[in-house]
């Protein structure tokens, strides 16, 4: 059986680092999208507040589902997927 402290540390983790997974995912869409955009001023701002919205919605129900150790687990979760994020990049880069 596992504590009820250590479920509300484990699943908000996991879903950060979902959550980030998917915002520098979307992040990495947008930036390739620009170049082929006829507006890539408009395509940044609209991806970059799609983002935005989506990554503050879901701190927000993570924070009105459970306490505040839960909100530090996710935003440890998405600092991971960050850090996945930047060595995927530097791999895949001629430039990093």
């Amino acid at each position: 059986m596992i504590p009820h402290f250590l479920f509300l540390a484990i699943v908000p983790m996991i879903g950060g680092v979902i959550l980030g997974g998917v915002y520098f995912y979307m992040m990495w869409l947008n930036v390739n999208a620009i170049s082929h955009a006829k507006h890539p001023r408009l395509a940044l701002a609209a991806g970059s507040i799609s983002r935005l919205l989506m990554a503050c919605g879901a701190f927000f129900f993570i924070l009105q589902w459970a306490k505040w150790y839960s909100l530090i687990a996710a935003l440890i979760g998405f600092i991971m997927a960050r850090y996945g994020a930047v060595s995927f990049a530097k791999k895949e880069s001629k430039y990093l």
